[in-house]
């Protein structure tokens, strides 16, 4: 129940910054992979709008959250395989590639946290650009994220002026 409250709290929030921000699609926060989509696109605003670049971190989060994804099912694939129809007898190539495929899963699923961690900061930046280091590191090490991005629904303290056309 407090996951799905949790989840609840962050997909409201995350649709109510990315309508006020003009994000096409904003229903994307609720669905799974295209909430991280999401996430990148309105990170991707803020830094066009301050840098004047675009650095496609949505891209990069819809990427890195499939192939992990992937990656994680084919090895419990694996792992079920072995467990109900070997009965547990394993040989020396088979392990192998599952720890090279579960070395490469951990090391994508880093790089995800860390792009993630970065649109996190950024979207705090664009709300409430003095709080957003301690709103990161609040996100980080306990489990306020829905609740810290929910304070973020109805500020764009730190968001530039969109330039006249």
């Amino acid at each position: 129940v407090v996951s799905i409250v949790m989840y609840v709290l962050q997909s409201v929030s995350l649709y109510s910054i990315a309508k006020r921000r003009g994000i096409h699609h904003p229903w994307l926060a609720w669905i799974p992979f295209a909430n991280v989509w999401l996430l990148g696109s309105i990170s991707d605003r803020y830094k066009l709008r301050k840098y004047g670049y675009d650095p496609e971190l949505r891209r990069t989060l819809l990427i890195l959250s499939v192939v992990g994804s992937g990656g994680s099912v084919l090895i419990n694939s694996f792992n079920l395989y072995n467990n109900t129809i070997r009965y547990g007898s394993l040989e020396m190539v088979p392990i192998l590639l599952l720890l090279m495929v579960a070395l490469a899963v951990l090391g994508i699923t880093i790089a995800q946290t860390v792009y993630k961690m970065k649109a996190y900061y950024d979207l705090y930046a664009s709300c409430k650009p003095k709080l957003a280091v301690l709103f990161l590191v609040l996100g980080i090490v306990t489990p306020a994220g829905p609740f810290l991005l929910y304070s973020c629904c109805d500020s764009d303290e730190g968001m530039p002026v969109k330039p006249q056309e």
